[in-house]
């Protein structure tokens, strides 16, 4: 997803009929999330990281190789990004 400045932000997925989430919720709010505005625009000798606020959000989905399972993040002022994951063969 692109690196944008959320304030309520939201993260969903979607499953298609027949597959499984096994672990994880189909809708997770992460609160506010800064993005890069307010950090230097490389990193430092103490900070390896330019963006100290990041959320991470893990789901386990158990399906047929092929599904599709839509992945949504939303934000009040950021807007939304979407993006579709197609299950691989294992």
């Amino acid at each position: 997803m692109p690196t944008i400045a959320l304030w309520l932000s939201v993260v969903a997925i979607v499953l298609p009929p027949g597959a499984e989430l096994v672990s994880g919720q189909p809708e997770v709010s992460l609160g506010h999330l800064a993005g890069r505005s307010h950090q230097p625009t490389t990193p430092y000798y103490d900070h390896a990281d330019p963006t100290d606020d990041r959320s991470r959000v893990v789901w386990l989905v158990r399906g047929e190789p092929g599904m599709v399972v839509e992945l949504t993040a939303r934000g009040d002022r950021a807007g939304q990004a979407q993006r579709a994951i197609i299950l691989p063969s294992s």
